[in-house]
């Protein structure tokens, strides 16, 4: 189980380095064209507000994967290690169902969106938002993971 983690998570780290680097080379090339030769791209802007899109939920599956998603925690700390551990149960199982429910809803997007297109690029706009299903898949695989590590550690009693 995980070494099958492990290679979800190297293709989303891959995916989202390749979206990155494309995204600062659209935005070089674009400001280049804009102030070196003042002749400025029409779907330059578009292409990086959908690599954009893409990365931000590859990455949410990366922290997912690390479990480092920001945390407000100076009042958590203070409870005993018992609530701690039903809160950080209660915290994935949210997170589980909104990422099972985002992602589902997210299926159904190209029939509520239609044809609605990018202006300069052509392409769906639910292409940008259907960068939410491998981001939210991932993420909801990893905590299931996390769950079942959770509920394993309080049987041997390391909670």
């Amino acid at each position: 189980m995980k070494a099958l983690l492990e290679k979800i998570n190297t293709v989303m780290d891959l995916g989202a380095k390749s979206i990155m680097i494309a995204m600062v080379i659209t935005i070089t090339i674009q400001i280049a064209m804009r102030y070196v030769f003042n002749s400025p791209l029409k779907w330059s802007e578009e292409l990086a507000r959908f690599s954009y899109g893409w990365f931000c939920f590859f990455g949410i599956a990366l922290v997912t994967y690390d479990r480092a998603h920001l945390t407000v925690s100076f009042l958590v700390d203070r409870l005993s290690r018992k609530i701690q551990y039903i809160l950080d149960l209660l915290a994935l199982l949210i997170m589980l169902i909104v990422f099972i429910l985002v992602s589902w809803s997210t299926i159904l997007l190209p029939e509520v969106q239609g044809n609605m297109r990018a202006y300069s690029l052509g392409v769906p706009f639910y292409f940008l938002h259907m960068a939410i299903i491998p981001g939210f898949v991932a993420s909801a695989i990893y905590t299931i993971y996390h769950l079942y590590q959770k509920l394993k550690s309080d049987k041997r009693g390391d909670s």
